[in-house]
């Protein structure tokens, strides 16, 4: 390892010349070819005055090799004089380039089996000592290994994540169901990838992706990798969203009295239902925020203290999403949020929680600004490439919620992800595009009981991901839950 160190250190080709002639004086070549002196130019009977050094060898080591030199020793000299002087016939010059040139084919013509080495050899020095040149020669030539390169990847170090991939044998680079079987063959959720979703408003994007993030947790929630998700969602107040999770968490009202006929036959969840239910968000859901009420300083009734698992009856403030001494300590920032501030919150959640989604819910409600030169598609492509970058080096899903543009003459149809506001980049950049519709009661009125959900997949690049198509979905709107009254064939 120390040898293959050096010789990614220096030139292949100047190492090579260096180590072989690093011993032998250059006046003194053919003397040593011919018997007559030995490598230090003292007379072949071993005999010199002692002072004389080897080239490019240091005082220390020159006398501690002169005394470990032996007969065997003048011959490995000699084979290291022999090479270094077939490189500089062949050169024909004194310059390095040729001359290194040269020594890289004498060294490749003569290809001596590899010794086996027993002990870890120190340095070049150590090994031409104990081994010989031949032995020096082949571990520069053989062992040497390329130095990695910043942006040039071998596809052979992908091995193991190609070999998890095809067994299966790691649940978290798997395509997670979504929960609902009759959307599982159109659409999958693949770690690493975008998926833009769009709709007119009322059409119940955050509700589905609110459901599909409490699918993925309770579908993982034993597994060595549980599904955890963060939400940058700045359309709704942290409580109000949690309300919404709890709710589909449980699959009960969260709001109301425990018994009305305006919510039909569904009832309200009770106190211990509810706490079970705030321990289960806890563990997998995260908000992303940048205002004062992403913060609320916790005042619970229940004592239980500490971050995030505070509840109260109703004379407090609800969930203790931070502790009370930290009041004035983290400041509320009221500028709008930037994607690059997104993500970088979404990088340290994936370090401390482990998250393995992201819901950009929507995307006009970040900050937007750039420099005059640059346009909105240059800057939307930019964005996306930033977006997509992110999911790929953490292996985590994300999902970025953008509203269509204005419709004009709209009858109530389903837009498509071509009418997506701002550029065309949205469908062309995204891996999975889809859009969420509900049936209208009229031409612009929604229908009050919510009704079907239409899921239509426009776009799905990976196949292990889906394909394109359409499934529907049964909203109920007094627990803000999907079902999924079709089989699994039954997709259109």
């Amino acid at each position: 390892s120390l040898l293959a160190g050096r010789a990614r250190a220096a030139s292949l080709h100047t190492q090579r010349v260096n180590m072989l002639s690093m011993y032998v004086r250059p006046e003194n070549l053919s003397d040593v070819l011919h018997g007559t002196v030995d490598a230090d130019g003292g007379e072949a009977d071993g005999s010199h005055d002692g002072s004389s050094q080897r080239i490019g060898e240091p005082v220390g080591v020159a006398a501690s090799a002169r005394h470990q030199a032996s007969s065997d020793q003048t011959g490995e000299l000699a084979g290291a004089a022999m090479l270094y002087g077939e490189a500089r016939a062949a050169a024909g010059a004194s310059s390095h380039a040729p001359l290194a040139a040269a020594a890289t084919a004498a060294a490749s013509s003569a290809t001596p089996p590899p010794a086996n080495f027993g002990a870890m050899r120190m340095c070049a020095h150590d090994m031409l000592l104990r081994d010989g040149p031949e032995a020096l020669v082949w571990h520069v030539t053989s062992m040497a290994v390329e130095w990695p390169m910043v942006g040039l990847q071998h596809l052979s170090t992908l091995k193991q994540e190609l070999l998890d991939l095809y067994f299966q044998t790691r649940p978290s680079s798997l395509a997670m169901s979504t929960g609902w079987p009759g959307l599982d063959p159109l659409y999958r959720v693949v770690p690493g990838e975008l998926t833009i979703v769009t709709g007119v408003p009322n059409s119940g994007k955050s509700e589905w992706l609110d459901a599909l993030a409490v699918h993925l947790a309770e579908a993982s929630e034993f597994d060595r990798w549980p599904w955890r998700t963060a939400f940058a969602s700045f359309e709704k107040s942290p409580k109000q969203h949690a309300a919404q999770l709890l709710e589909k968490a449980t699959g009960l009202r969260f709001v109301g009295p425990a018994t009305d006929q305006s919510f039909g036959s569904s009832r309200r969840m009770d106190p211990e239902e509810l706490r079970d239910a705030i321990d289960f968000i806890d563990q997998h859901f995260f908000l992303i925020r940048r205002d004062g009420d992403a913060l609320p300083v916790g005042r619970s009734s229940s004592g239980s203290g500490g971050y995030g698992g505070g509840f109260s009856d109703g004379n407090g403030s609800g969930m203790s999403w931070m502790p009370s001494y930290m009041e004035g300590i983290v400041p509320a920032v009221e500028e709008p949020p930037t994607i690059d501030w997104v993500l970088d919150k979404a990088a340290s959640a994936v370090r401390r929680h482990g998250i393995r989604g992201l819901v950009i819910d929507p995307y006009n409600e970040l900050d937007h600004a750039r420099p005059l030169h640059v346009s909105e598609t240059e800057y939307v492509s930019s964005m996306l490439s930033k977006v997509k970058r992110f999911a790929q080096r953490h292996d985590v899903h994300v999902w970025l919620v953008v509203h269509p543009r204005q419709l004009q003459d709209w009858t109530g149809k389903a837009p498509t992800l071509y009418d997506i506001s701002g550029s065309a980049h949205f469908i062309n950049k995204a891996d999975c595009g889809i859009v969420v519709h509900r049936d209208w009661g009229g031409a612009d009125v929604p229908n009050p009981d919510g009704g079907t959900t239409r899921i239509i997949v426009q776009k799905c690049r990976n196949k292990a991901a889906g394909r394109i198509g359409e499934h529907k979905l049964r909203y109920d709107r007094a627990t803000g839950m999907y079902h999924d009254d079709a089989a699994a064939g039954d997709d259109e």
